[in-house]
């Protein structure tokens, strides 16, 4: 990154006057400090200072930075040097991960991970036939096009929003050719397509392509639009919640997490990125709010960076010979386990995401996801819900009103 001092717009939202208030943030590369002023008066708003955990990396537009325990939004470049020093690297594109293939999301997140692309926004979400359509209109009239779009119709897509240097043609190189008996054997078209139309895949052709394509799933103006947007495929019903945390987002774990889901037998019916400000996150946990002295740490984790929600659902046909809650196998004539777990989604993922405490996961549940992923109490890698009668809550919660 150059040296020079980069410049930004910034926005806080205030929540004792409810209202955005919008400065201008001056990012000095050389030291790693920040200064805010206001834009209206000039007024200096912090001077410049060192902010913990702030990295190089976190500088770009769309970015969310907690400085004061505020969150601040990098809106846009602030002058255009920064503009034309890191306009290369907010470069975005558009991914799709088809029906079939939905369930090798984890394998699709890690491969991403790996790359300098970042993930600014992901939903699961069903498509009409209009809208496939649509989105494929540059095909219309060609043969293939209504097979394209029933295929698209028959489940849920995943899709991404992907942002960084390249990254039009870095993940038109990740997915490989059209035809997937062409593609590169390590590409994913390679790994998971069947054939030209049903090949698993889809990526923008050009910037220009992207970014009408990211507006159809991610519109600026008002994402609940089910007209403009796709709607999310979450069921909202029969269901439990959780959200991998902003360090195990970040520290690419959430591949991993995904994989570890599906291989203990559950579903997952709905996934969204989603960030918490202060207010929210601390709605989110007022349950905890004087019952577990790490709070205020749990209310700051949430807050931290982008988390993913999941909603978390049993899927159509119960894995036979398990028992779902201890994940221990059943002798052929015990099934009253098995019947209560298939009625009891929230308890049985509960035990698969462990104990509180990693350090405790590890001893007492090595196989669960905060043992394999969680580092301390507050970092422990995933939210999930504790009590039944909280699931649908907790899910309507994350893919309703933070979608608002």
């Amino acid at each position: 990154m150059d040296c020079k001092n980069l410049a930004f717009e910034a926005e806080w939202y205030d929540e004792e006057s409810g209202l955005n208030r919008t400065f201008t943030m001056i990012y000095f590369p050389e030291s790693n400090q920040v200064q805010l002023f206001e834009p209206r008066t000039n007024k200096m708003f912090l001077k410049k200072s060192s902010v913990d955990g702030l990295k190089p990396s976190d500088i770009y537009v769309g970015s969310e930075v907690t400085i004061l325990a505020r969150q601040f939004w990098l809106k846009a470049f602030g002058d255009d040097y920064t503009r034309r020093v890191l306009e290369c690297k907010n470069e975005q594109t558009f991914a799709m991960v088809h029906p079939d293939c939905v369930r090798k999301m984890g394998t699709v997140f890690a491969e991403i991970q790996k790359t300098n692309l970042r993930i600014r926004a992901a939903t699961l979400a069903k498509l009409t036939e209009a809208q496939a359509l649509e989105f494929y209109r540059e095909h219309t009239g060609k043969p293939f096009l209504p097979a394209l779009a029933q295929y698209l119709t028959s489940g849920p897509v995943l899709a991404l929003q992907l942002q960084g240097e390249g990254a039009v043609r870095i993940w038109r190189g990740m997915i490989g050719d059209t035809d997937p008996a062409e593609a590169q054997p390590d590409t994913l078209r390679a790994r998971f397509g069947t054939s030209k139309t049903q090949n698993g895949f889809h990526g923008s052709d050009t910037k220009e392509d992207a970014m009408r394509e990211i507006n159809s799933f991610f519109p600026e103006n008002d994402r609940t639009d089910h007209r403009v947007a796709p709607i999310t495929s979450a069921h909202l019903k029969d269901c439990t919640c959780c959200i991998v945390k902003p360090q195990a987002f970040l520290d690419g774990k959430l591949g991993p997490i995904i994989d570890s889901i599906f291989e203990a037998g559950f579903n997952i019916s709905g996934l969204e990125v989603i960030r918490f400000n202060r207010v929210k996150a601390s709605e989110f946990h007022e349950v905890y709010n004087g019952v577990l002295y790490e709070f205020a740490d749990m209310v700051a984790q949430l807050q931290a960076g982008p988390c993913v929600a999941l909603e978390i659902t049993w899927p159509r046909t119960l894995m036979p010979g398990r028992d779902l809650i201890t994940q221990e196998p059943m002798s052929e004539g015990d099934n009253s386990k098995f019947k209560h777990a298939s009625q009891d989604i929230v308890l049985a993922f509960r035990a698969l995401v462990g104990p509180f405490d990693p350090e405790l996961a590890r001893k007492l549940r090595p196989n669960s996801l905060r043992a394999k992923f969680g580092e301390d109490k507050v970092r422990n890698s995933v939210h999930c819900t504790d009590l039944p009668e909280d699931g649908v809550l907790e899910v309507e919660y994350c893919f309703q009103i933070m979608r608002r």
